[in-house]
C-alpha cells in the first residue's frame, strides 16, 4: 500500500522510490560527493518504471553504506623472480677440494737440543813441579833482644839507692841514666822490679831508652834514711861499673808542696 499525505490542493501519493532516494541522499557524505536530484514522477506509469530501477540502485547504495570495510592486502616485499635465459645463468663455481687429513705415523721422539749459555773454560791443568831437594837444617838465628830487654843468657844484679834528707819529705822523683849496652832495669815490659819498706809506695818504669824513672811516696813523711832496691839485668860479658850510672833528683815534696831538689841526698850501691 502506498502511503498518502493530505495536501491543501488535494490528495498526493508518495512512491517508495522517492522514499528510498531520500534515504540515499541522507546517507551520502557531504565531502564533495555529487548530490543526486530527486525526480518527481509525472505519471503512475513512469512512477512504476522508475520505482523498479531505483529500487535496485537504492539497495546497492544501502548495501554499500552498511557493509563493513574489507582489509586491503599489502603487496609482498619479496621481489618477483624474473625469468632468465639459460645463457645468462652462470655455471656454479667448482669448490676447492678439502685438504686430506694427515696420516698419523709413529716416529721416535728425538731429544731437542738446547743451547746452554757459554761458561768460562776452566784453566788447563798444569802438573806441579818437583820440589827442590831439602837442604840441611841450619842453626836458628837468634832474635836480637828488644829495646830495653836483656838477652836470655844475662844475669841479674841488685842495685840499692840510699836516700837521706835534711827535712821531712813526703815523696821524691829520681831519674837514673845508664848505658844501654850494660843491660836494663825492665823486667816485665816497661815495668821495673823495685821496692822499699812497708807503708811506702814505689813505682818504677824503664822504657828502653837508657833511663829509669823511680817514684817514691807515702801517706805521711817518709822514714828517712830510706833504702830502695831495684833489680838490674846485666848483659853477658859486660862489666858493671857503678860510675856508669848517673842519678838525678827531678822533684821532691815537703809539707804537701814542691820543695828544693837539693834537700834530697842519694847514694847508689851495687850488690
Amino acid at each position: 500500500m502506498t502511503p498518502t499525505r493530505e495536501h491543501p490542493c488535494g490528495t498526493r501519493r508518495f512512491s517508495v522510490t522517492a522514499v528510498l532516494l531520500a534515504l540515499a541522499i541522507s546517507a551520502t557524505p557531504a565531502n564533495g560527493s555529487t548530490p543526486i536530484p530527486v525526480a518527481t514522477p509525472a505519471s503512475p506509469t513512469a512512477t512504476r518504471a522508475t520505482t523498479s530501477a531505483a529500487t535496485g540502485t537504492a539497495a546497492a547504495l544501502v548495501a554499500t553504506a552498511t557493509a563493513a570495510p574489507t582489509a586491503t592486502r599489502r603487496p609482498s616485499g619479496r621481489p618477483t623472480p624474473l625469468a632468465t635465459s639459460a645463457a645468462e645463468i652462470e655455471p656454479p663455481q667448482p669448490t676447492e677440494a678439502a685438504a686430506p687429513a694427515p696420516i698419523a705415523t709413529s716416529f721416535a721422539v728425538r731429544p731437542r737440543a738446547f743451547r746452554t749459555p757459554e761458561r768460562e773454560v776452566p784453566p788447563a791443568f798444569v802438573a806441579p813441579e818437583a820440589a827442590p831437594p831439602l837442604e840441611a837444617p841450619s842453626a836458628p838465628a837468634q832474635d836480637a833482644p828488644a829495646a830495653g830487654m836483656p838477652p836470655a843468657h844475662s844475669t841479674a844484679t841488685l842495685i840499692v839507692f840510699r836516700v837521706a834528707a835534711r827535712t821531712a819529705l813526703e815523696g821524691f822523683d829520681l831519674r837514673v841514666a845508664y848505658p844501654r849496652t850494660l843491660g836494663s832495669f825492665a823486667s816485665n815490659g816497661q815495668d821495673a822490679d823495685c821496692n822499699a819498706g812497708t807503708g811506702t809506695l814505689v813505682a818504677a818504669s824503664d822504657r828502653g831508652d837508657g833511663e829509669l824513672r823511680l817514684l817514691v811516696a807515702g801517706a805521711q813523711a817518709l822514714p828517712l834514711p830510706l833504702d830502695v832496691f831495684c833489680r838490674f839485668t846485666v848483659t853477658s860479658g859486660a862489666g858493671l861499673d857503678p860510675r856508669a850510672f848517673e842519678v838525678r833528683v827531678a822533684e821532691v815534696t815537703s809539707d804537701g808542696k814542691r820543695a828544693d831538689p837539693s834537700l834530697l841526698i842519694v847514694d847508689m850501691v851495687v850488690r
